[in-house]
């Protein structure tokens, strides 16, 4: 069955309008090109994950802003949040990139296998 077909089949199930806005609030929360750096940065750090205050001069944002932009990644379910101390650590998570990975290959046409020719 192909991605597309499953994708389609997720999303005309019983929990498809749930499933499909939470499709949607992923999208919507790599709209934003800080988001995007933000979440490329917390890949990049690993299970460790980054402190809030070390995003502040790579990014050139300001700390509110930073913690705006976590929190609409945390509520994609992109990113969690972990207090160490004083400090709040970022860390990608798992399973939410995991499933946006999965639902926007989904939506990818699948290319021809190599080898197959076209019926004339």
């Amino acid at each position: 069955m192909s991605e597309t077909k499953l994708l389609a089949d997720r999303l005309a199930g019983k929990d498809a309008v749930a499933e499909a806005e939470e499709f949607a609030g992923r999208l919507k929360a790599l709209a934003s090109w800080s988001r995007l750096r933000i979440l490329a940065l917390v890949t990049w750090a690993g299970e460790e994950g980054v402190a809030t205050g070390k995003l502040t001069t790579p990014l050139g944002l300001a700390q509110p802003t930073i913690v705006h932009h976590v929190q609409c990644l945390e509520e994609a379910g992109l990113v969690m949040r972990n207090k160490r101390g004083r400090q709040t650590f970022v860390v990608l998570d798992q399973e939410g990139a995991a499933l946006l990975a999965e639902d926007v290959a989904s939506l990818a046409p699948k290319p021809a296998r190599a080898g197959k020719s076209k019926k004339k």
